[in-house]
């Protein structure tokens, strides 16, 4: 055989194999899913969270991470009839390291209604004693605000979840998930608005996980007074649904943003600023519902 004809046959077999392959996943995935949250009273989840973020404005680069830890545990609700879900802030960290805070007094909460929705997603922040620092005069005001501020700036990433498509999807479909919220108080003094659209397309399901691709259009509006910062956002990425879980395992989704100010001082300037991130989250069930 010469090396013409082997590089030939090794083509060919590729093919072959390529050809097996896209048939036999073809095979498996036609059937439509329908996605459900496997919500049940006793269970226990932990998420990982975290944003790896890079920005460029005028001539500085500033990069920055951050990883936010949630418990959740799935209790029965008596009153209501249904399920209700807590979420217990567990850690935060940024790229200097783990935050000396104790976040765990904020809790937040949201009933489950029997299509796996979440319902009147708050928090709360019970009782907080300020950490014994050195060089730090502990302060129990100054130290509740602080926990306000990160609950209110982590509110929503506890509640990440989408609300699932009624129908069932097969490959190539796919399902919109719409937000058009309110995001409170990043800072004193600051509003912010966000609406977003990101979309779902089925590619494939294969073991039991369908994996999706993700796209989304965000735009956010955040404003103190005269002063604004206006966000276009694009997105990209992949997520895993486990079907007998009924949980989305791992989300990831790479993203643009350019952001222009309006009304800042003149040390800051007015102009854009873009920036690069990447947000991963991560579910893991540790224990399952009581029998």
């Amino acid at each position: 055989m010469t090396p013409r004809q082997g590089r030939v046959l090794r083509a060919a077999l590729a093919a072959c194999v390529l050809a097996l392959g896209s048939g036999g996943a073809h095979a498996e995935d036609a059937a439509p899913v329908r996605l459900r949250y496997g919500w049940e009273s006793g269970q226990s989840w932990r998420a990982v969270y975290s944003v790896k973020r890079e920005m460029h404005l005028a001539q500085d680069v500033q990069s920055d991470l951050g990883v936010a830890r949630f418990d959740y545990t799935v209790r029965s609700d008596a009153k209501q009839g249904e399920l209700r879900l807590e979420v217990r802030f567990v850690s935060q960290e940024t790229a200097a390291g783990p935050s000396p805070l104790d976040f765990t007094p904020i809790v937040f909460r949201a009933g489950i209604d029997a299509l796996g929705h979440l319902r009147a997603p708050d928090y709360q922040i019970g009782e907080a004693r300020p950490p014994d620092l050195p060089g730090i005069e502990p302060d129990p005001v100054a130290y509740r605000q602080m926990l306000e501020q990160s609950a209110a700036a982590w509110r929503w990433a506890a509640f990440w979840f989408p609300e699932l498509p009624e129908r069932p999807l097969a490959p190539g479909e796919e399902f919109v998930s719409r937000d058009d919220r309110d995001l409170g108080s990043g800072a004193p003094g600051m509003g912010m608005w966000m609406r977003s659209e990101r979309h779902y397309r089925l590619v494939s399901v294969a073991q039991g996980i369908a994996r999706f691709r993700v796209e989304e259009d965000s735009h956010v509006d955040a404003a103190a007074g005269a002063e604004g910062v206006a966000s276009e956002q694009r997105a990209k990425g992949e997520a895993l649904f486990d079907l007998a879980l009924g949980m989305w395992t791992r989300h990831e989704i790479v993203s643009s943003q350019k952001a222009s100010f309006h009304g800042a001082p003149p040390a800051v300037g007015a102009g854009e600023a873009t920036s690069r991130s990447v947000t991963t989250i991560e579910m893991q069930r540790t224990s399952a519902a009581r029998p």
